[in-house]
């Protein structure tokens, strides 16, 4: 196997590479910082300029860029805290200082906290409209169902749903 020294392009520090390898950087952390990010000067979010995928998450290698520099500025994940969380609400951000680890929890609260939860009709996984909960509560106030299954069944949702409507 022959081997072939050559320079990074973006620290110019000398690196070891397979001949015929495209390798042209030293380390994951210069190929990084070579796509790199453009600082906004109103929110200090550095906004990744490398890919994005289809939900507008940045991607670098397999996983998420913002991922990535969590990591690197902050370390591992810390147990049950496998989020990287953005302070700045803005998914393209890059900014180490915007980042955090969080778990499932926390991200939650942190949504309802800045209220940018959906409810409701909103949520693109909502089967019932409004409307249909309003009629359903009128329904279940009058009684008239035999059971909470045939309102189900009616509205396409699982009785589950239903009782739910009905507890709250």
């Amino acid at each position: 196997m022959k081997l072939k020294i050559e320079n990074c392009m973006n620290c110019d520090k000398q690196f070891t590479k397979k001949a015929g390898s495209r390798q042209v950087y030293c380390c994951e952390d210069c190929n990084f910082d070579y796509i790199g990010w453009t600082v906004d000067p109103v929110s200090d979010c550095w906004i990744w300029n490398g890919s994005f995928r289809k939900d507008g998450y940045s991607t670098f290698r397999s996983t998420g860029a913002y991922r990535y520099m969590c990591k690197r500025h902050h370390g591992n994940p810390p147990n049950g805290k496998n989020l990287a969380m953005h302070s700045c609400d803005n998914i393209k951000c890059v900014n180490p200082n915007h980042l955090s680890w969080g778990s499932h929890l926390d991200n939650s609260n942190d949504k309802i906290q800045k209220n940018r939860h959906v409810y409701g009709e909103d949520s693109k996984r909502s089967k019932l409209t409004n409307d249909q909960v309003i009629e359903i509560k009128v329904i279940l106030q009058n009684k008239t169902y035999d059971k909470l299954s045939s309102i189900a069944e009616y509205y396409n949702v699982s009785a589950e749903t239903i009782s739910c409507i009905k507890n709250k």
